[in-house]
């Protein structure tokens, strides 16, 4: 017969708190999910971002006709690795009385912590590089303004034409013969994922977007993208891109969570998380501006 000590519960109980605060960390992620990870062992990380050269090649050379030469080129760009952290504390009267479930709630207040600034992080890198919102893209992504009259939000509904406007920014991606990537999110604020879900064209086409298309914050169109719906969205803004290839997040861990007693008073929930993101191919991404009047 195996018997628990009160160290065997407490660690049996804090994988159970980690599990919990991770799970819900991956549902309320949407920014993070059209990302890709990788790990890093270094505090300074170095990578090489592409530029947005055409990739083309040449008709019908002649015979021992030199090659047209082209070469793509790289921005090294090194960034720090950064620290990203929340806690909580749940006192002694609620650990042994249990008057409300405390631990569930401290679970989501971590998860929503953690989860608030690493999502702002990645938005802020992938529309702006970086910078404030009112400061126009200096990290070689594709740009599409919408005209002054035709918002999402135009008091006008003739001149609401959200998916023509993503359309456009898909094709700021992929003229030119860049057909080397293939747009398939788009980044939307809630507001604007209302205008857009209530669009006369959207709605008139319900039934070719699968089931369940207004009870999820995802939704597959036609053309194949999906419509991702997150808060960290900068209002007035919209972001197109391709999935796992537009950036990397880089880590040299994943999601953490650990507890100290602090005796007669409770415990302190703690989780953090490294991280740093990487826009690697820029030209993968259009940011659609002026989406509200």
């Amino acid at each position: 017969m195996v018997e628990w000590n009160s160290a065997d519960q407490d660690m049996i109980r804090l994988q159970q708190f980690s599990r919990a605060v991770h799970n819900i960390m991956l549902k309320i992620s949407p920014v993070r999910q059209v990302v890709s990870e990788s790990t890093t062992s270094a505090a300074k990380n170095t990578f090489y971002r592409e530029s947005a050269a055409e990739k083309l090649a040449t008709k019908g050379l002649g015979r021992w006709e030199p090659f047209p030469y082209q070469e793509i080129t790289y921005e090294e760009v090194s960034k720090w690795v950064e620290k990203y952290g929340h806690e909580t504390r749940i006192s002694l009267e609620d650990i042994l009385m249990h008057t409300i479930p405390v631990h569930e709630r401290a679970a989501e207040v971590l998860a929503h912590g953690v989860r608030l600034k690493i999502e702002r992080e990645i938005w802020s890198q992938l529309a702006f590089g970086g910078a404030s919102a009112t400061a126009s893209p200096t990290h070689g992504i594709r740009t599409y303004a919408i005209p002054a009259g035709y918002e999402w939000d135009s008091l006008t509904l003739a001149s609401q034409r959200p998916f023509s406007d993503i359309l456009l920014a898909v094709d700021q991606i992929v003229s030119n013969d860049n057909q080397v990537y293939d747009p398939d999110f788009a980044l939307i604020s809630p507001y604007d994922w209302a205008k857009l879900m209530s669009n006369d064209t959207i709605m008139g086409n319900l039934a070719k977007m699968g089931t369940n298309t207004l009870g999820t914050g995802m939704v597959q169109l036609v053309s194949g993208m999906d419509m991702i719906r997150s808060n960290t969205v900068t209002d007035d803004y919209a972001l197109v891109g391709q999935k796992k290839v537009c950036a990397t997040w880089v880590s040299p861990q994943g999601l953490q969570t650990v507890y100290k007693d602090d005796p007669g008073l409770g415990r302190i929930y703690r989780s953090f998380e490294f991280g740093v993101l990487q826009v690697t191919d820029p030209a993968s991404l259009c940011l659609i501006s002026n989406t509200q009047k």
